[in-house]
């Protein structure tokens, strides 16, 4: 779950930085918090997980918003303050709410949760992110570590004993892997997470998360791309996730039954 999807309809168009300066954080975070109990509760009743990913607002999404008029607007948002740097840089705004709702959902009762960050660049950024996280008091839950940069693929293992699961943002790692704009149309042609050197990161990360019993899953539009998920399930990916979309959910979920069947 992507949390800045949530945070929309909490912010109602106001800077993350002006409704705590409006409402305070008491009143942000319990509205959060009744907003995540809300998705996760059929969940939870099915003992199935459910996994947060921290905002990835970038400054071109917030300067929309009433009080964002600061925000630096950057020529390739993709390359620039987003993810887990500003979430450190910004903690008190951009990070701890968030945590403290999740905390929440977990004092209440709810224990089949993960939580992880996107645009990570860094491992000594991420070890600095769980330790924030569990001097808030959340420890109680699985962490784990959004794979979109090479940086991070090609040192995955210095990630392991601090990492449950992973998640591969596709089109961002095949975007700085081939060194591209994916929001060019110029350059779509070239666009491919099947390209060799896009899958040598896929593979080497998903061969250690095996050898240490780490859960692997994909998202993007590569999980929907049969091509692309085929070998990566050949591979030993765990899951993928697809676009919401009845005819995509339904074509992905039948040749992957259609695959298992032929494993067993």
């Amino acid at each position: 779950m992507r949390l800045e999807f949530v945070l929309l309809g909490i912010l109602h168009e106001l800077h993350p930085e002006l409704f705590l300066k409006k409402y305070g954080r008491e009143l942000f975070v319990n509205k959060l918090t009744e907003e995540l109990e809300r998705i996760v509760s059929p969940f939870n009743k099915e003992g199935k997980e459910v996994w947060f990913c921290t905002n990835d607002f970038t400054p071109g999404d917030l300067f929309q918003f009433k009080g964002g008029e600061n925000e630096m607007i950057e020529k390739n948002p993709a390359l620039g303050y987003r993810g887990m740097s500003r979430s450190l840089d910004e903690s008190q705004t951009m990070l701890n709410p968030e945590i403290l709702a999740i905390k929440q959902l977990v004092d209440k009762g709810y224990h089949k949760l993960g939580v992880f960050t996107p645009m990570s660049r860094f491992f000594s950024e991420y070890k600095t992110w769980r330790k924030l996280i569990e001097n808030i008091g959340l420890r109680k839950i699985k962490f784990g570590l959004q794979i979109e940069t090479p940086s991070i693929a090609l040192t995955f293992e210095q990630f392991i004993p601090y990492v449950d699961f992973v998640s591969f943002g596709s089109n961002d790692l095949t975007q700085f892997t081939l060194a591209l704009d994916r929001t060019d149309p110029r350059l779509q042609k070239y666009f491919n997470e099947s390209d060799e050197a896009v899958l040598k990161l896929f593979k080497y990360v998903i061969k250690l998360c095996r050898k240490n019993n780490i859960e692997s899953n994909i998202c993007g539009q590569a999980g929907s791309n049969w091509k692309v998920l085929e070998r990566l399930l050949d591979l030993g990916l765990n899951s993928t996730s697809v676009f919401p979309r009845p005819e995509v959910v339904l074509n992905i979920k039948k040749k992957i039954e259609s695959k298992e069947k032929s494993i067993s």
